[in-house]
């Protein structure tokens, strides 16, 4: 996704590919990106995302909005960490399940999940410790 072109603007911030058609998230870059160290905002919604390796996102360290909603995920896999997310938006999408057990956002405040088939509350969501706003179950 993150291509030789946007890796070395260091001075990009704000990331919106929303209404596409966006199938895989993958990053290829072979050597540390300056966009890693600028990125705060990366909306991906309203895509064709099925599955979700979240920890692609651990390496943009100033990331604090992430909006994966209204694509048609079924599976997020990986451990997320994270210490400046504050916002995770999964709404309509159709995650029948989390695993948030090994996730470590300390920061986060926000996570959304309205409008998935989910039958029981995402495994180890207690351990969002800081959180304000859980939507959604």
């Amino acid at each position: 996704m993150f291509q030789m072109r946007l890796c070395a603007n260091r001075e990009l911030t704000t990331v919106i590919l929303t209404n596409n058609k966006i199938r895989y998230v993958v990053n290829t870059a072979t050597q540390h990106c300056p966009i890693y160290d600028s990125l705060a905002a990366l909306s991906l919604q309203a895509n064709m995302l099925k599955t979700v390796n979240i920890e692609l996102f651990d390496v943009f360290v100033q990331l604090n909005s992430l909006f994966l909603h209204r694509n048609r995920i079924k599976s997020i896999a990986g451990r997320l960490v994270h210490d400046a997310l504050l916002q995770l938006r999964l709404e309509n999408n159709k995650l029948a399940g989390l695993d948030m057990c090994h996730w470590h956002v300390p920061a986060i405040l926000l996570v959304t999940f309205m409008d998935n088939p989910m039958k029981t509350v995402p495994e180890c969501l207690n351990n969002l410790q800081n959180f304000t706003t859980i939507a959604g179950l």
